[in-house]
């Protein structure tokens, strides 16, 4: 009696993990495909300001998603701030190679650009934030082209919710299965 319960408290929680990973599977995708439909993040320039101009402190450090691949760039300024690169922005990239080489050199003095309300948290804020890039130059030359960080950056995230769904129905499938075996059980 005692190796029945065990067996039907270890399906109950492998059943109930399946079901969070399913929510979860739908929400994201729900999530994403919401994203696509509406377009909100796409980024345009007229929705970028200029926030002001830093010195880099030390070296741009990689955000990762895995241990062969990158999802952005940090990196501090000498005054306290941080800055992240992600997303629309670093999809937009120019030329990868040639900015990755231009992260790594200490006390670069660049221009960082972000949206409105970035800039209003940055002028009223007493301390150091943390500002997302949305446009970084250095004199002149900008690094990030929008329409280019735009559309790669839809490709990928149609790819990400047909993914989702994807599992989504797989899990569904799986549940379904569950479900049946244990009424024929019964």
């Amino acid at each position: 009696m005692q190796k029945v319960s065990n067996r039907l408290s270890i399906k109950n929680i492998y059943f109930i993990i399946l079901i969070f990973l399913f929510l979860f599977s739908v929400i994201r995708a729900l999530s994403d495909l919401s994203k696509l439909i509406k377009g909100n993040y796409i980024i345009n320039t007229e929705q970028i300001v200029r926030i002001d101009n830093f010195v880099q402190q030390g070296k741009a450090d990689h955000l990762r998603s895995s241990k062969n691949s990158f999802l952005g760039y940090e990196l501090k300024s000498k005054n306290g701030y941080s800055f992240t690169i992600k997303d629309v922005a670093f999809e937009g990239i120019k030329d990868r190679d040639e900015f990755d080489d231009i992260l790594k050199h200490h006390n670069l003095t660049f221009i960082a650009y972000s949206d409105k309300l970035t800039l209003d948290h940055y002028l009223s804020s007493k301390e150091p934030i943390g500002i997302n890039i949305l446009q970084f130059k250095i004199g002149e030359e900008e690094y990030i082209d929008l329409q280019k960080g735009n559309s790669k950056f839809k490709r990928k995230l149609l790819w990400l919710t047909i993914f989702e769904l994807v599992c989504s129905f797989v899990l569904l499938v799986w549940l379904l299965k569950i479900v049946r075996s244990d009424r024929g059980v019964s």
